[in-house]
């Protein structure tokens, strides 16, 4: 502001000058301060009573009680202490090396003109953490640090990350080992490591296994070695034992084939017999060799039917 020096018997057109240069100097208000004196038609009848209308008007801007009517530009600082209330829109800021610093608290909702337009940050400039204290109901979600494919799961602090044996293609769920602790429903299952045709076993800690010895063609149940049976044994069909049979138990055979040769009836041995105790014959006994005592001389077949006969009773 000019320093300004005026003499007692300054004119009114002085007077007006000097007063309107005076309001230039306040801040180029505009239309804000009413204490102008036009050329034409003077608002002031006086200089007095124009310098006494400015200075109300300097007095009610110093004490915050004037309003401005007009534009207002400063070209330095401004600081402002108690509240400030904006209508209309807001502009901070005329270039991306300009920068807002707030340090109070927000006590309103902070909402976009339109949806799905505007972001928060970018893929340069980005926000470090977000703090959400209830529900966030978000359009799409893209987590750079995730695979496809691999189903996400909550890890340390609830952070989402994604399973490293997990993955799913749309259709088909893919793990390395799955633990169930209730009952699993499957409508079918395929285990990998099993061979086809082998009877599946339970083995160490509940896995399923299958063995070479214990095969099942869809009709023919096949062992390979031995045969440990505590209770009883029901068959139905032929059974082929093509190693030592060994029972602790009696053996009772209910089919009723008789036996015309060495090679039909209910009992077919392919090898020789061998009866460490009695042996009890319902009926005939047939023989195309001879028939031995031990220690004597062979039977004849009708010295041997009378033996078996004297034998039978």
């Amino acid at each position: 502001m000019a320093n300004r020096n005026v003499t007692p018997n300054f004119t009114l057109e002085q007077w007006r000058v000097e007063f309107n240069e005076l309001s230039d100097d306040l801040g180029d208000f505009n239309s804000g301060i009413t204490g102008s004196i036009p050329a034409s038609i003077p608002t002031y009848l006086t200089a007095q009573s124009a310098v006494e209308g400015l200075i109300q008007d300097i007095n009610r801007i110093m004490d915050g009680t004037y309003q401005f009517t007009g534009d207002m530009y400063f070209d330095a600082n401004v600081s402002i202490v108690g509240n400030l209330t904006i209508g209309g829109d807001i502009t901070i800021g005329d270039q991306t090396t300009d920068s807002i610093t707030v340090a109070a608290d927000f006590e309103s909702d902070l909402i976009p003109e339109s949806g799905g337009t505007y972001n928060l940050g970018s893929s340069i400039s980005r926000w470090a953490n977000i703090y959400i204290g209830s529900e966030a109901t978000l359009a799409s979600a893209v987590i750079e640090d995730l695979t496809d494919g691999k189903v996400v799961i909550t890890g340390t602090g609830g952070s989402l990350e994604e399973s490293q044996y997990l993955t799913f293609d749309g259709s088909t769920l893919t793990t390395q080992n799955i633990s169930v602790t209730n009952q699993a429903s499957l409508a079918s299952a395929s285990v990998s490591d099993l061979t086809s045709g082998r009877i599946v076993l339970s083995g160490l800690n509940g896995e399923l296994e299958d063995n070479s010895s214990l095969t099942f063609d869809g009709s023919i149940l096949t062992l390979t070695g031995n045969l440990d049976l505590n209770g009883e044994l029901d068959v139905s069909s032929s059974v082929i034992f093509q190693d030592e049979l060994n029972v602790a138990g009696n053996v009772y055979l209910t089919n009723t084939t008789e036996s015309s040769s060495s090679t039909s009836g209910t009992l077919v041995v392919s090898g020789g017999v061998g009866i460490a105790e009695d042996l009890y014959v319902g009926g005939n006994i047939f023989s195309t060799g001879t028939v031995s005592q031990i220690g004597g001389d062979p039977y004849t077949t009708q010295g041997f039917s009378i033996a078996v006969a004297i034998a039978l009773g």
